[in-house]
C-alpha cells in the first residue's frame, strides 16, 4: 500500500500509530490492506501535500468524512498510475483538443519563427519565411556570437 500511495511503510506505520488508519485483520503474511485503508491513505496523502494539513486536522477532517466522500477526494486527482488501476479509476489523461472540418479553424494569424540559439540563455527569434537579407544578417549575428566566445559556444 505504501508504494500506491507514495509513502514509505513507516509512514503507514506511523499513520496507524496516530489512528488515521485502522490496523488491518492479521493473515501473517497474507495480511492485506483493503480499498477503505487505501482511499484513506491516499486521502491523507492528498491532504498533507495540497492542503499543508498536520496530521491532527486530517484526523478530525476524516472524522467527519462519510465513506463516500473519502473516495471521492481520493480519486479526485487520479488520472492513471498503480494507485488508480487497483482502486479501479484509471482515467486516459486530459487530451489537447484538435479542430474537426466542421469546427471553424481559429480566425488569428499564425506566424512561424526559427529560434537561433546564439549563447546559452540567449536567442535569436528570425521569421521562417523571412527574407535573405533577414536570414544573412541572423547568420551574421550568429557567426558572431560564436566567433567572439568559442569557449561559450562549446558550452552549448
Amino acid at each position: 500500500m505504501a508504494t500506491l500511495v507514495g509513502v514509505t511503510p513507516r509512514t503507514i506505520r506511523y499513520y496507524l500509530q496516530k489512528g488515521l488508519l485502522s490496523s488491518p485483520r492479521f493473515y501473517g503474511t497474507a495480511t492485506r490492506y483493503q480499498r477503505p485503508a487505501l482511499l484513506r491513505a491516499l486521502s491523507i496523502r492528498h491532504m498533507q501535500r495540497d492542503e499543508h494539513l498536520s496530521l491532527d486536522a486530517i484526523k478530525s477532517r476524516l472524522a467527519h468524512m462519510s465513506a463516500e466522500e473519502i473516495e471521492t477526494y481520493a480519486t479526485a486527482k487520479l488520472t492513471t498510475g498503480p494507485a488508480a488501476t487497483a482502486l479501479g479509476v484509471e482515467r486516459p489523461p486530459m487530451t489537447v483538443a484538435t479542430f474537426t472540418e466542421t469546427e471553424t479553424p481559429p480566425r488569428y494569424a499564425s506566424v512561424k519563427w526559427d529560434v537561433v540559439q546564439l549563447l546559452p540563455g540567449l536567442s535569436l527569434l528570425v521569421k521562417s519565411d523571412g527574407s535573405p537579407l533577414v536570414k544573412k544578417l541572423a547568420q551574421q549575428i550568429y557567426d558572431h556570437c560564436v566567433g567572439a566566445t568559442p569557449s561559450l559556444a562549446n558550452d552549448r
